[in-house]
């Protein structure tokens, strides 16, 4: 699947981001190696965010949504969250 997204980024938007899969990463865990840096402008972070939502609805990826806490600096998922605190 990120390969199909990989070349769907470059092909409608003239974005590249890399797929990784297999060996570097387990069958089935399939990612895009992204590389934002400092002279990308606030409009291209906007833009590659919209191209990446409308890849994702167009491949039904399965989207995992971030705690809020995610937005404080933390990177665990709303789920890892509710895991390591139940009450």
């Amino acid at each position: 699947m990120a390969k199909q997204a990989s070349a769907l980024l470059l092909q409608r938007y003239g974005i590249y981001v890399q797929a990784i899969d297999a060996p570097s990463v387990r069958p089935g865990g399939e990612i895009l190696r992204v590389a934002p840096s400092a002279v990308h402008t606030t409009a291209e972070v906007q833009n590659f965010a919209e191209a990446l939502d409308a890849v994702w609805t167009e491949l039904r990826i399965h989207r995992v949504h971030a705690s809020p806490e995610a937005s404080n600096g933390s990177n665990r998922t709303q789920s890892e969250a509710q895991a390591s605190n139940p009450g």
